[in-house]
């Protein structure tokens, strides 16, 4: 599930039905079955999502979420580092509490990400710097979702999805905002799974 690229293009990652992340390479022998976890020792659980930084000189640091410590956080480590690494910050005081997504900023100064409340009642956009350590709203939805979103390579917008409910079955429209908060803009509806060029 959730294929990731590394950011040199020399491997794809992608986690099991379990959230246990694995990678292979671009061009692996064919039938051959590769396994490499991303993670030396036991992996964390609740990693269903994670991003490989995308600045060259950092390649190799990961962002991990893990939910079954008492809490639920995201944390980052270099790949074939042993969890836990460096926790970033909480954002949940419950364990077992999952990210709807997670991605660096182009920069690599900080991450988005899409969280929903306790209550379930709705979901929005927040965003963590790593200069500041603070966490802040992106959106401001109240009884609705934000769900899978992608940042544009200039950094300034997210593009992501927006619905009503979690049903399966829900209509899901694509909204754009900037990454310092504003008001939304439809681009398109029935679309979902959005990815910038």
């Amino acid at each position: 599930f959730n294929p990731v690229w590394r950011s040199d293009g020399s491997r794809i990652s992608y986690r099991n039905g379990v959230c246990t992340l694995n990678s292979v390479p671009v061009d692996p022998t064919p039938g051959e079955y590769v396994y490499n976890p991303l993670f030396a020792g036991k992996s964390p659980l609740g990693a269903c999502v994670w991003d490989w930084r995308p600045t060259a000189a950092t390649v190799n640091q990961l962002l991990y979420t893990e939910n079954s410590s008492g809490d639920s956080s995201v944390f980052r480590i270099n790949e074939g580092g042993t969890h836990p690494g460096q926790k970033l910050m909480q954002f949940s005081d419950i364990a077992y509490q999952l990210l709807f997504d997670l991605k660096w900023l182009p920069d690599g100064s900080g991450f988005v990400f899409s969280n929903q409340t306790l209550m379930r009642d709705s979901a929005n956009l927040f965003r963590y710097d790593f200069a500041t350590h603070k966490t802040t709203q992106i959106t401001r939805l109240q009884n609705e979702f934000t769900g899978k979103f992608s940042i544009s390579p200039d950094g300034r917008s997210i593009v992501f999805e927006r619905s009503k409910s979690l049903d399966d079955d829900r209509a899901i429209d694509l909204w754009i905002v900037p990454v310092n908060g504003g008001t939304p803009r439809l681009l398109v509806n029935n679309g979902f799974s959005p990815s910038w060029r």
